[in-house]
């Protein structure tokens, strides 16, 4: 657990696990509360400013290829017993949203978290596929229930 003014380690890993390139990847975080200051951020070990946590555009990630991104963080004295949520989100131009929510990811005794988020893409087919059915469903229901009514009609 972190306390105020202590300075966490955020790690956020995105990994191509597909066997076809991904081009123009916009990278989205969004930190809501909690920290008050970022220092030492890191893409792939090239250090980059604070700025650049906000959107980060990626031109291809390559087949197993991976991109690190490492930043620091300073806890707000106003966070006590409370959870710190970092949002990330990833979108393409080719495949959409990759996106999903990744609660705060801190290394803590040497131990890291990760969020693939090509995974996420594929639970997102099935909820379409699911929404889909149910807007079919509810289209045939109402031009059944206007049949109906138009039958009466007569």
């Amino acid at each position: 657990e972190a306390k105020p003014n202590e300075i966490v380690e955020f790690y956020i890993e995105l990994e191509n696990k597909g066997n076809a390139s991904i081009e123009d990847i916009l990278i989205l975080n969004t930190i809501k509360n909690g920290i008050k200051e970022f220092k030492n951020v890191s893409i792939n070990n090239v250090i980059c400013s604070e700025e650049a946590l906000e959107r980060i555009f990626i031109e291809e990630l390559k087949p197993h290829q991976t991109v690190k991104i490492r930043f620091f963080g300073v806890i707000d004295e106003q966070i006590k017993d409370k959870e710190i949520v970092l949002l990330t989100d990833a979108f393409s131009n080719k495949t959409k949203s990759l996106g999903e929510s990744v609660k705060v990811i801190k290394l803590k005794n040497g131990d890291n978290a990760k969020a693939s988020l090509i995974k996420a893409k594929e639970q997102c087919k099935s909820w379409l596929i699911l929404v889909l059915v149910i807007i079919i469903l509810s289209l045939i229901y109402i031009i059944l229930r206007k049949k109906e009514n138009s039958n009466k009609t007569i």
